[in-house]
């Protein structure tokens, strides 16, 4: 167990035995976006299990990892969750921010590391890594047309699961990626790559920018059948919902529908064979979804009428995507 007055441990045994018998009890009160996954059936523990961690988390349960790939200097932010247990394996989530933005900036913006967000009847280990400043005004993801052309994100991100895993209990069947703008065109290139996507089991991007260089069409071959989800908004001014021409063909953004179905052709589907729902009876969130729920490969696309550049969130938008739509969807997939 951890450390008798580590923050990592602020819970009594009595408040742990109650929440456990109250989540029987309780449902989950987020909206279903899928069918559950049986609890921890298919945990894998990582090297970590078993062991107290050197990291040292704050008094918010954060951690700043500081770390190098090559020769380049990387850094990534990670949030505990309050019921973390060095000996039994969490699900871990990583999100990546946006051009010119931050770890702390897409934390504020997807709440991933709040209470509430849970996988497996588990709390997340929410993982925030910084990009490398390249051309477009800050930091920035490999596949961008203003990336740092010298840097290595996809290895920096195996680095980050193979650290996550020594270091920490991880549940490596339950690893996923997420990211927003830059950050979602990157997540885009992450699910396109083998080395990746054996060990993350599904992807969900927010207002992602699918630049050439993030393998929108034919390029990606992720040499298996991929779990996706997509949201974006139809009045998003910064990567437009129809997509982008550019003299610079390095710019060019393929129509979010059109990048759906390419999706949903990799993964086996027809193109047009998409059920059409509206979330939550919503006439403002059209989601399209090829294949079922829990089936290996399966593609949402969520249309938001009248959202602009953002993550959805109440207040952003008509639902909250981390808790309604990312997190149920993720749930449905394990490795």
């Amino acid at each position: 167990m951890c450390a008798q007055g580590s923050p990592l441990c602020r819970r009594s045994a009595a408040g742990l035995i109650l929440a456990g018998l109250l989540s029987v009890f309780i449902a989950d009160a987020r909206p279903a976006f899928g069918a559950p996954s049986p609890l921890n059936v298919r945990a894998s523990k990582s090297p970590g299990c078993g062991n107290a961690t050197s990291w040292k988390f704050d008094d918010d349960d954060h951690h700043t990892r500081n770390t190098t790939v090559g020769s380049d200097d990387r850094q990534y932010l990670i949030h505990l969750p309050e019921d973390y247990d060095e000996d039994s394996p969490s699900p871990v989530v990583l999100s990546f921010h946006g051009v010119g933005s931050s770890p702390e900036s897409l934390e504020a913006a997807s709440q991933l590391s709040e209470p509430r967000q849970r996988l497996a009847d588990k709390g997340i280990i929410a993982v925030y890594p910084l990009g490398m400043d390249g051309t477009g005004g800050g930091a920035s993801w490999e596949g961008a047309p203003y990336e740092d052309p010298d840097a290595k994100d996809i290895k920096f991100v195996n680095l980050i699961l193979d650290e996550l895993g020594d270091n920490l209990c991880v549940d490596t069947s339950r690893m996923y990626a997420s990211g927003f703008s830059n950050g979602g065109g990157f997540t885009h290139l992450l699910a396109c790559t083998p080395s990746v996507n054996t060990r993350v089991a599904a992807f969900g991007m927010a207002s992602g920018a699918y630049y050439p260089g993030t393998h929108p069409g034919e390029a990606c071959q992720p040499d298996r059948k991929v779990p996706v989800v997509i949201t974006h908004g139809d009045d998003d001014p910064v990567v437009h919902f129809n997509g982008e021409m550019s003299d610079d063909s390095d710019r060019e953004l393929p129509s979010i529908s059109n990048f759906s179905k390419n999706w949903a052709e990799r993964d086996g589907h027809e193109r047009e064979d998409y059920e059409f729902s509206l979330l939550n009876d919503d006439e403002d969130v059209h989601v399209w979804k090829w294949g079922k729920d829990g089936e290996e490969g399966q593609v949402r696309r969520l249309r938001v009428v009248g959202m602009d550049h953002t993550w959805p969130a109440v207040g952003r938008a008509p639902f909250n995507l981390t808790e309604e739509v990312l997190l149920p969807f993720f749930e449905q997939y394990t490795l």
